[in-house]
């Protein structure tokens, strides 16, 4: 099942350099706009309260990707890159039929 939802071309590259240690962004948040997935904000702030506000935005769904640190059971620092998705039960239902079926197009 397609719905014709697309990834940005520029998001592709976006997201190869954020998933790099180097990188120092801690987020970045996505959303569906004229038909593809664009980057709306990257972040390098730590602070939650500041990624909650940026993807918890009452207009449309959107998608997260946050960097999170943790240590292993040997005490060694490691990271995780999680992908979140965020909507408010009450959007339109086209919205939310494009949204639920982003995963079909990766």
């Amino acid at each position: 099942m397609t719905t014709g939802v697309k990834i940005h071309d520029e998001l592709v590259i976006v997201y190869q350099s954020f998933k790099l240690s180097s990188n120092k962004n801690q987020y970045m948040v996505m959303n569906i706009e004229k038909g593809k997935i664009q980057l709306e904000k990257m972040s390098d702030s730590t602070d939650y309260q500041a990624f909650f506000n940026d993807v918890a935005k009452p207009e449309l769904p959107r998608y997260a990707l946050k960097k999170m640190q943790y240590k292993s059971l040997d005490g060694r620092p490691c990271e995780k890159i999680v992908f979140l998705s965020w909507y408010k039960v009450h959007i339109h239902i086209i919205d939310l039929f494009y949204f639920e079926c982003f995963d079909f197009a990766i």
